[in-house]
């Protein structure tokens, strides 16, 4: 089975693991795979695991998963209450931090979903559309 973004998100949403349908993800070793470069680049992330945001019941959800499929199993969340600060910056990181320790956490693909997650959950301001005079 191909795990594209729309299968991951309808996948997400049949388990119950995504509030509002609201799903993102990405691999943490990107940033090392695009400064390898190419072939080598691509074989040194060939095998590794990615991961998933997402939001259930006030949590950030991460959920691993492999070419092999998505690691139910293996999720885990961070509750609202615990986590002191989110930041996600405009090149798809985003970065949690609880107790002085810091997660991060590469998005590469449902950037609009983590910002709607973070609106949600208190850790961004939301956006007035309207024009100032």
């Amino acid at each position: 089975m191909k795990l594209d973004y729309l299968t991951i998100k309808r996948m997400m949403m049949e388990k119950n693991m995504a509030d509002g349908g609201y799903v993102a993800y990405g691999k943490n070793n990107q940033k090392f795979a695009i400064y390898m470069g190419g072939v080598i680049g691509a074989l040194a992330t060939a095998d590794l695991k990615s991961h998933i945001v997402s939001m259930k019941d006030n949590k950030i959800v991460i959920t691993p998963f492999t070419k092999n499929g998505i690691e139910f199993e293996n999720a885990y969340g961070f509750e609202k209450e615990k986590i002191q600060s989110v930041k996600l910056s405009l090149f798809g990181t985003m970065k949690i931090f609880i107790n002085g320790e810091k997660h991060e956490y590469a998005i590469e693909k449902g950037q609009k979903d983590v910002k709607m997650i973070l609106e949600i959950l208190g850790f961004a301001k939301k956006k007035d559309n309207k024009k100032q005079s």
